[in-house]
């Protein structure tokens, strides 16, 4: 297959240097490494970042999504407003404890506000 087409991509040079590196590892030039690492063929092996995730975290979390469902199944049901407003109220509690999760969380994840 003669390849014409052409595309641009702007990268740090350190970021080249280790497509260039990886490249040259496998065996085959930069063009196809990326063509490949892009179609995902499986020339490219990243890190994959693995994250320990406290059961008390699941189990918060899937509380919170059981909350939400409850509510969704009301607010589909009974669509008055004074209804809306204790559904408002409630969601607001939820976002509350979703942040404060977050928060509890996310030192042990190794992960910090900026991810």
């Amino acid at each position: 297959m003669h390849r014409t087409a052409r595309l641009e991509l702007k990268l740090t040079s350190v970021e080249k240097a280790a497509l260039v590196s990886k490249a040259s590892n496998a065996g085959v030039s930069l063009s196809r490494f990326v063509r490949e690492a892009v179609a995902g063929e499986g020339l490219w092996k990243g890190k994959v970042r693995r994250i320990e995730v406290s059961p008390l975290l699941i189990r918060s979390l899937a509380q919170i999504g059981n909350n939400l469902n409850q509510l969704a199944r009301w607010a589909n049901r009974d669509k008055s407003g004074v209804d809306a407003l204790a559904i408002n109220a409630r969601l607001i509690e939820i976002d509350r404890e979703l942040h404060a999760l977050r928060h509890q969380h996310m030192p042990s994840c190794g992960l910090s506000d900026a991810d």
